[in-house]
């Protein structure tokens, strides 16, 4: 990916949209053709892969190679005068970059405990305009997946885009309200240099405006629509990794822990790479920090009829989205005994009441 975004800021007509047609064209067609691989490593190989660098090298340079993408698109569309056309074509390209390398490897990161790790994952988060997502994601997704208070969880009969659009919101809230009792916990007051999702704010905010003063609108303007191809591209991400799967509440009011059958699944070879096996979702949900060259497949699993591509392409055609998935949620709620849709309604608005 990182070689074909240089290449498409070299050519012209087809050749910028290298990046989109890799992506949304020919990888759902080998995925389409291509069986996926349910073998898991064993002990002895689980534990050599662990410790193996090269695997977070192998974050660490597609990582690099984005922010490499990232300065010379805005170096390109603020001292070159491109077509329409290519403009359009190169600025989808960046926005895939920001969303399949940047905000992908800035989640595997985040959950490392390496304070290096964990500071490159927000460099990257950042340049892709959601740094927040580094606080709710870790304290807020992975403790209410699966339920009606997680923003990252769709719900079934509900349109990819309506609910990025209630995503981006509530993820944004859901930061805030971490952080805030995280310091009232501590007797500090939310506006405070300590809180995580306001400094994020602030510095996404602060590079804009400079980006606007430095560079002009018209420099501005592609590079925040990439961003924003980036941030769609992840909460389409997130809208079919949970579809329709809920967690029970039990006789206390907690949620019941979260299980295989939470998170849909592919193990389709080429997205398990791009994407460094987020596909397999249900490991990663079991234990968040396991190095994502370890995750492995799990019988018993929910898994997708094709892999996270095609389904980002699928998700944004809701009938066909919906003829497809609802009949499979269903049966999934049936046989793991999840709520029904009118228990999950009363479930949302006894914990609407409860915590208005």
């Amino acid at each position: 990916m990182p070689a074909l975004g240089v290449a498409s800021f070299t050519l012209s007509g087809m050749g910028a949209w290298l990046v989109p047609i890799q992506a949304f064209v020919l990888i759902p067609i080998f995925e389409f053709l291509l069986q996926g691989n349910k073998a898991n490593p064993n002990t002895h190989e689980e534990s050599k892969l662990r410790i193996d660098s090269r695997y977070t090298g192998l974050m660490y340079l597609p990582g690099l190679a984005h922010i490499t993408l990232f300065i010379f698109f805005t170096w390109g569309i603020s001292t070159q005068i491109w077509s329409g056309w290519d403009l359009i074509g190169r600025t989808l390209g960046m926005g895939i970059s920001c969303g399949v390398l940047a905000i992908n490897i800035g989640h595997e990161l985040g959950h490392r405990r390496s304070k290096r790790d964990r500071a490159f994952a927000q460099l990257l988060l950042w340049s892709s305009a959601y740094g927040h997502f580094y606080v709710e994601h870790n304290r807020g997704h992975h403790a209410q997946v699966g339920s009606y208070g997680d923003p990252a969880t769709s719900r079934r009969g509900e349109a990819v885009q309506i609910f990025i659009l209630r995503a981006i919101v509530t993820g944004l809230l859901s930061a805030w309200k971490l952080e805030a009792k995280r310091l009232h916990r501590r007797r500090i007051s939310p506006w405070n240099w300590r809180n995580q999702a306001l400094l994020h704010y602030v510095a996404q905010l602060a590079t804009w405006v400079a980006l606007i003063l430095t560079l002009g609108w018209p420099t501005f303007l592609p590079i925040l629509a990439a961003q924003v191809v980036g941030v769609l591209l992840l909460e389409s991400v997130d809208y079919i990794e949970h579809y329709g799967l809920v967690r029970r509440r039990r006789s206390d009011g907690r949620l019941e822990p979260v299980g295989r059958q939470h998170s849909w699944n592919a193990n389709h070879p080429l997205g398990r790479s791009i994407l460094f096996d987020l596909t397999r979702h249900s490991d990663h949900h079991a234990d968040a920090t396991r190095p994502y060259q370890v995750l492995r497949h799990l019988d018993g699993a929910p898994y997708l009829p094709f892999g996270y591509s095609a389904a980002v392409l699928i998700a944004w055609l809701p009938p066909l989205w919906f003829k497809i998935m609802n009949p499979r949620v269903d049966a999934l709620r049936k046989h793991f005994g999840m709520p029904d849709h009118s228990e999950v309604e009363a479930t949302l608005r006894s914990n609407t009441s409860s915590t208005g």
